[in-house]
């Protein structure tokens, strides 16, 4: 996993926590709320109904228009009944019937608020009532009764959470955006210091690592330039060690060990020629040392490019080194100059 993932998972993990110690306490306090509005918005409808309804218990077309204009504030049902309990107003049309059976109707008869939940068998499904009683003259002349399906309640504070979740989730999605741009930020100069130690890695000893990001990447990348500077150096001292040693070493000792090989065939005593053939080996030993020195020193350079020699000092080098070995055959080496 990188680093810009693991970033990126911690942050998510961390919006997450938040969100969830936040929203959930929110959720369930907005549920209450919108729960508390409801039912406050029912009484306080019902009480204004039941206010105006006070003098018009026997004007059934003004409390019709009272019935519907609650009905249509609060999405709800709004009866009126008089004292016996017979309906005089209906928001939904109704036939006039009695409700006088009703607990909730003779709660507000008896000249109080009652507003509760119950089933309701005609409508199969759980209402929210809220009954207020009628007052003319300081005696009670009806009932005012609202009600509304719970489920279209719940559906209403379903919505509200729905839209703090909605919220919670942009908020998170819009956290997670930035996070995953801090985390590319971060891992970013990371993924250009491991580009760049790769290039160095295959012999580019110029490249240089850009200064950027934190602090502490800042002083990564500079640590990082300032040894690969003196990487540079010291293989750039090695080189020259390399070619130093290659033309100033190998030369003279090919030359010493053919000028003994020569003074081995001129040797007028035994003794001589063992001394010169030990010294012979010497050299030879030598040279090869000389050699696996060189190819250690060469280990993990990148091949050098190509360059324009001279053949004619080549072959004139390569002359003064044979012509030893020449004289002792009683040979003589030419150089011709083209």
């Amino acid at each position: 996993m990188s680093l810009r993932t693991r970033l990126l998972v911690a942050f998510a993990y961390g919006y997450l926590l938040i969100l969830v110690a936040l929203m959930v306490p929110l959720a369930l306090n907005l549920a209450r709320r919108v729960d508390a509005e409801v039912r406050n918005d029912a009484a306080g409808q019902a009480h204004i109904g039941a206010a105006q309804a006070g003098g018009s218990m026997d004007n059934r077309a003004q409390l019709r228009g009272l019935a519907r204009s609650a009905a249509s504030d609060l999405g709800a049902r709004v009866i009126v009944v008089d004292s016996s309990g017979l309906m005089r107003a209906d928001s939904a049309g109704g036939a006039a019937r009695s409700f006088s059976t009703r607990p909730e109707i003779r709660t507000a008869l008896g000249g109080r608020t009652a507003q509760g939940e119950r089933h309701s068998d005609t409508l199969g499904e759980d209402l929210l009532f809220t009954t207020v009683p009628v007052t003319n003259g300081g005696r009670i002349v009806g009932a005012v009764r609202v009600t509304q399906s719970v489920g279209a309640v719940n559906d209403r504070v379903r919505r509200s959470v729905l839209v703090l979740v909605g919220i919670g989730g942009a908020a998170l999605a819009i956290g997670l955006v930035l996070a995953w741009f801090l985390a590319d930020s971060l891992s970013r100069p990371l993924r250009r210091l491991a580009h760049t130690a790769r290039r160095v890695e295959e012999g580019d000893l110029d490249a240089r690592a850009k200064v950027e990001g934190p602090t502490e990447q800042r002083e990564v990348a500079v640590a990082f330039n300032d040894m690969t500077e003196r990487l540079g150096i010291v293989l750039a001292a090695q080189r020259e060690f390399v070619a130093n040693a290659s033309h100033q070493l190998r030369t003279p000792l090919t030359g010493l060990r053919l000028r003994l090989e020569s003074a081995a065939a001129k040797a007028d005593s035994v003794e001589l020629e063992r001394e010169l053939a030990a010294a012979e080996q010497e050299v030879e030993r030598l040279a090869r040392l000389l050699n696996t020195l060189l190819m250690l020193a060469r280990e993990g350079q990148t091949p050098a490019k190509g360059r324009l020699v001279s053949l004619g000092l080549a072959a004139k080098h390569a002359q003064e080194r044979w012509d030893a070995r020449a004289e002792q055959q009683d040979r003589r080496l030419e150089l011709t100059p083209d």
